[in-house]
């Protein structure tokens, strides 16, 4: 037997693993490395804006001419309806010519959403640095780039 339903969605991919929400400045930051990074920011005087750019990496669409079928948890085949969702990233930090995403642990979407998220930036021509600092070492490394980058 074949029913129609409509699939839940999993929230579990969007939680950051071992990260801590933190609030500084009135902001409510996802780990302690992203408050980190906008507070040496801030004191180098390079202006950017916090997670303000949603970028859409996949164009959500609901499906006309494919049937999908999928089993239930009970092992029944139901038809599935859903939308496809749009898929989209937003960045930590974006300033005029670069991005920086905080990163200690990714979750499984986090590769495939960068490959399409770069691909992207190659083809709009408009950030020249892209930066994924894990530690509060190359948070710094990171702000010299931009620094260097600002005198070019």
């Amino acid at each position: 037997m074949i029913k129609k339903r409509n699939r839940k969605n999993s929230s579990e991919n969007k939680k950051v693993k071992n990260a801590r929400i933190t609030i500084y400045d009135g902001i409510s930051f996802k780990s302690k490395l992203e408050v980190y990074c906008y507070k040496k920011l801030k004191e180098n005087g390079i202006p950017f804006e916090y997670e303000k750019y949603k970028f859409t990496l996949f164009e959500g669409v609901k499906p006309s001419i494919l049937t999908s079928i999928f089993p239930n948890k009970q092992g029944i085949l139901e038809v599935n309806t859903d939308k496809l969702r749009d898929i989209t990233y937003t960045p930590d930090f974006v300033g005029d010519s670069w991005i920086i995403e905080t990163k200690g642990r990714a979750n499984d979407s986090y590769p495939l959403k960068l490959k399409m998220f770069r691909k992207l930036m190659e083809n709009q021509n408009k950030y020249r640095l892209f930066m994924e600092p894990h530690n509060q070492k190359q948070v710094d490394e990171a702000i010299k780039l931009i620094k260097e980058l600002q005198t070019v």
